[in-house]
């Protein structure tokens, strides 16, 4: 085995144990994200556990760019229903958001289908939160 396939391979079995060890990655998938400083829309890689959408730049990396602590959100929206429309200029109805305490999260699924995949999935972990918690 090379090196730098053995140094990958490494660091992708140490992330997914840590993941493992603590929470099950319930879904994984390419979004766009949209920054809460900068507006521009990013390609990020999720992961999706019991308690976090966390989002890295490409799957290899060990740490996230950020994450979504699941318990801290109020509700999860369909673009649409949130005015989210567009990426880049065009036309897309590919977006969801998350709305936390604190600030809104939004992301952009390649298709309509992986949309709902996505929404459905956070919303379950979502409920299973609030209820864990009440």
């Amino acid at each position: 085995m090379s090196r730098l396939l053995r140094k990958t391979w490494n660091r992708l079995t140490r992330r997914v144990k840590e993941e493992t060890d603590t929470n099950a990655v319930t879904m994984v998938g390419w979004l766009h994200k949209r920054g809460d400083i900068n507006p521009g829309w990013k390609k990020r890689y999720c992961t999706l556990t019991d308690t976090d959408l966390k989002y890295y730049k490409k799957p290899s990396d060990v740490f996230p760019q950020g994450h979504v602590n699941l318990s801290d959100c109020i509700v999860i929206k369909s673009g649409q229903a949130a005015g989210l429309t567009e990426m880049g200029g065009k036309k897309n109805d590919n977006g969801f958001v998350l709305i936390a305490r604190d600030r809104t999260y939004a992301f952009m699924a390649e298709t309509t289908q992986e949309k709902y995949e996505w929404i459905q999935n956070v919303g379950e972990i979502m409920i299973r939160l609030k209820v864990g918690h009440s």
